[in-house]
């Protein structure tokens, strides 16, 4: 036979309460901030007093099916509601006994009345604590801020206020109202697949017995492409390179043409009677000469941009002989690439790639040659920059440090490359270039040289690069 009864529990004595003796036991007197007066008894657990507190909810006490005795909070602050709470769990702890009633049915019911945000922010929590080989997060904080945002529209669009609200009907009316609304084909699988890996952890924490989002109905994303995306050409290629080594420099150098009304100034040499002319491929590399000698007094200067060029070239030239994806790419530390071997490779780990499986991606031989001239430039940097005092220094950088530094602006200082590189961002028929682009050339290509279209577009294509 069940019990009910309220938990005792203890907290810090407050602020100004009187401790008195009543019958050789110690008490607290105390008013609370609403002016209402307590009196509790005092208890030193560890030789501090604390005041031993009632709570105000009953908690049940019984046996389940299984004949283990468990404890149930029942919310109830009288004890004849808590003893009807009581009633109904050993209901379902007979009906466990006599096989009426499933172990994990019985265990479901203890999460039917909360709210369904609880569940969500368990499983966000979930998300980010997952752990991969090493101990390494297998969930960054993008796909953990993606998860929250698509779930939170799915369940309020839909209505869902508790797990027995989830059913397949709202969900796929709600996809087909925003396909409706001209929402890209990616995107919208993006929504159903956070649904369903969500209705995949409550069956796997026995908040629910079956996956009510199983296999959702997913979208043609080749037929309704919201970015469709070309390759570059091999000439293209070299234009892209070119001119992402020298534009950092030659930004400095532009050629200036004087206004219309510029005659009509008194003051002749203002900023106002000039403009700097935009950059082209023809006037790039006598703009880049003018740079250095507008820049002449500034040598660090210069070499800081010359940096910057060799090193966004270096970054377009990996995305596109590798296949890598930009965050991918930024994952990268020097500590990542095996390039003494016979055979060159980056390790590309599981945690840091997309599909969570991990690679290793060979890298051709010119671009071998690239990355060890990169990374020597920059251990000599770190070498000028401590001075003959600091020696002797590490004969290697790092292992974590990043391979490169790729901007959050990449994407923009990319289709400033374009421009002047003169390759338009979209062609006749649409199809856009950008930084994924890059990727797409990576498969292109591979396909051009005789590689199999199922193994240009899997994971074993860096092998051919």
């Amino acid at each position: 036979m069940g019990t009910v009864y309220r938990e005792t529990y203890t907290k810090p004595l407050p602020s100004g309460a009187e401790v008195f003796t009543r019958k050789g036991e110690r008490f607290a007197r105390w008013t609370d901030r609403r002016r209402r007066k307590h009196t509790a008894k005092v208890t030193t657990p560890a030789g501090t007093d604390r005041v031993l507190v009632e709570a105000r909810t009953f908690t049940a006490k019984y046996r389940d099916g299984a004949g283990h005795v468990r404890k149930a909070a029942t919310g109830c602050r009288s004890a004849d509601a808590a003893l009807i709470v009581l009633a109904e769990l050993e209901k379902r702890a007979e009906r466990v006994r006599c096989g009426s009633l499933t172990a994990a049915e019985d265990a479901v019911l203890d999460h039917r009345t909360t709210a369904l945000a609880t569940h969500v922010d368990a499983y966000l929590e979930h998300l980010g604590t997952k752990r991969g080989k090493g101990g390494k997060p297998r969930t960054n904080a993008t796909h953990v801020r993606n998860a929250r945002f698509r779930l939170k529209h799915v369940i309020t669009d839909c209505g869902f206020a508790l797990l027995r609200d989830l059913s397949r009907p709202p969900l796929e009316k709600w996809a087909n109202a925003r396909e409706a609304e001209g929402m890209p084909a990616n995107t919208l699988n993006g929504y159903l697949l956070a649904a369903c890996a969500f209705g995949n952890w409550c069956v796997d924490t026995k908040r629910l017995t079956a996956n009510p989002f199983a296999r959702p109905p997913k979208r043609d994303g080749k037929a309704n492409q919201r970015r469709p995306r070309r390759a570059l050409t091999e000439n293209e290629l070299r234009r892209l390179l070119t001119v992402a080594r020298l534009h950092p420099l030659a930004e400095y150098g532009r050629p200036t043409v004087k206004l219309a009304n510029a005659d009509k100034r008194e003051d002749k040499r203002s900023r106002r009677t000039w403009k700097r002319m935009p950059l082209t491929l023809d006037v790039l590399t006598a703009a880049e000469g003018h740079a250095r000698d507008a820049l002449a007094k500034r040598p660090d200067f210069i070499a800081e941009l010359e940096h910057r060029g060799r090193e966004r070239a270096l970054t377009y030239k990996v995305l596109v002989l590798t296949g890598l994806r930009l965050n991918e790419l930024r994952s990268l530390t020097v500590g990542h690439l095996e390039l003494e071997g016979r055979a060159a490779f980056a390790v590309l780990d599981a945690a840091d790639e997309k599909a969570s499986r991990g690679a290793d991606i060979p890298l051709r031989a010119d671009l071998v040659a690239d990355l060890r001239a990169w990374l020597g430039e920059r251990l000599d940097a770190v070498w000028a920059a401590a001075g003959a005092t600091e020696l002797p220094l590490p004969p290697r950088l790092p292992h974590d440090a990043p391979l490169f530094n790729v901007p959050a602006d990449l994407v923009r200082a990319f289709d400033r490359d374009l421009r002047v590189a003169g390759i338009p961002k979209r062609d006749d028929r649409g199809r856009v270039l950008d930084i994924h682009a890059l990727r797409h050339t990576f498969g292109t290509h591979l396909s051009r040289g005789g590689v199999a279209p199922r193994v240009a577009t899997g994971g074993d294509a860096a092998q051919y690069a």
